[in-house]
């Protein structure tokens, strides 16, 4: 029986949080002892409480959202040595016999710790990182510690390679519920609702979504748009402007924009997906959540959503581009039978390819291999 302490860099509950705590019931569930160390109180941290998981607050450097100057990548350098001495501290306490990194933020205190506690340690990348980023995690990477890096996508792997071997490609599987919880009834089933699901931010496109969608209103009046997701910490003003840009359109009562919202009851309200993420995405998690859910998605051509959404197939990827958006969801509004294809598809793909019941083995057997070097 082995105690393996994960490391977050995060106490809200996002789609990398989501994959921990699956890996903690999953590697629990194993025989393994886990406990969570986390920079401080949020949500997660709650919800594992109530699980009886033990956690704890670690001291993790401040670093801002988006861009960095490089005063701030200073700062956060220079706070790492006492970070580590903080994590080493739990794990010593805990009497870990691996550290589990959750992203690249962490990573150099976890290296750092798990070099003064003699224990290996695993890091999941869930980022594309490029430059100083890049080799900073880079150099981590390559410490005698560190026994395996997941990557989350070829995308997020390719700045890295070759890593000696450590390397290892596991895509991002979708939680449980979403593949077992039964598809709830439609509120209006003669609407059709096309939605976006995620935190409202410059990056993640809902306003690319609306410029695309809303001239959609004007020629079908069964058409409904959804946004579900909260304000963005990076930029809180986005959601005032998408709500500015609602308003002005005249359908304002055909457009849902109600914050944060359950993802499995929303997407279960839509007939269309779209992912138009503006960002080079890393993976795109909420596509997968979305075929899980036998639904058509539509993607742009950002990052990894190629790689996971099988174009022509389970939906389609698009440009950035409005006009191109505009005319693959109004395609999809006027063909049931096309978005019930493409939906049986995705669900398909899923359960092939992303399900917690292909990966989370590959993760436990990283984990074991190390623990056993």
């Amino acid at each position: 029986m082995s105690r393996i302490l994960f490391v977050e860099s995060w106490t809200e509950l996002g789609g990398g949080q989501r994959l921990m705590l699956d890996l903690v019931e999953h590697l629990s569930g194993r025989g393994h002892i886990c406990a969570v160390a986390f920079p401080g109180a949020g949500p997660v941290r709650e919800l594992l409480q109530k699980r009886d998981v033990e956690t704890f607050e670690y001291a993790l450097p401040a670093l801002p959202a988006g861009s960095k100057t490089l005063l701030d990548r200073a700062r956060f350098l220079a706070g790492a040595r006492g970070s580590a001495a903080s994590l080493w501290e739990i794990g010593r306490g805990f009497g870990a016999d691996l550290l589990f990194c959750m992203g690249g933020r962490p990573a150099l205190t976890a290296a750092l710790a798990a070099r003064r506690l003699h224990v290996p340690m695993v890091c999941s990348v869930q980022l594309i990182y490029r430059g100083s980023e890049r080799r900073l995690l880079g150099w981590c990477f390559g410490r005698p510690e560190v026994a395996a890096v997941t990557f989350c996508s070829t995308s997020a792997a390719a700045p890295f390679r070759p890593l000696d071997g450590k390397a290892k490609l596991v895509p991002n599987w979708v939680s449980p519920a979403f593949l077992d919880a039964p598809l709830r009834g439609r509120v209006d089933p003669e609407s059709i609702v096309v939605g976006v699901l995620g935190r409202i931010s410059r990056t993640k496109g809902q306003r690319l979504f609306l410029e695309a969608l809303l001239p959609l209103l004007e020629d079908d009046p069964r058409l409904r748009l959804a946004i579900g997701g909260a304000s963005d910490f990076e930029d809180p003003s986005e959601e005032r402007l998408l709500g500015r840009l609602i308003e002005q359109s005249g359908h304002a009562d055909r457009v849902l924009f109600g914050g944060a919202v359950d993802a499995l009851a929303f997407l279960d309200s839509l007939d269309v997906l779209v992912v138009p993420s503006l960002w080079e995405e890393p993976f795109g998690l909420v596509a997968v959540e979305g075929m899980a859910r036998s639904l058509p998605v539509v993607a742009t051509r950002s990052g990894a959503l190629p790689e996971v959404v099988d174009h022509a197939t389970t939906g389609f990827v698009v440009g950035r581009d409005p006009a191109e958006l505009r005319a693959t969801v109004a395609r999809l509004v006027g063909d049931p039978e096309l978005r019930r294809a493409l939906g049986e598809s995705g669900r398909r793909r899923v359960e092939d390819f992303f399900g917690p019941g292909r990966q989370l083995p590959v993760v436990a057997t990283l984990v074991e291999r190390a623990l056993a070097a």
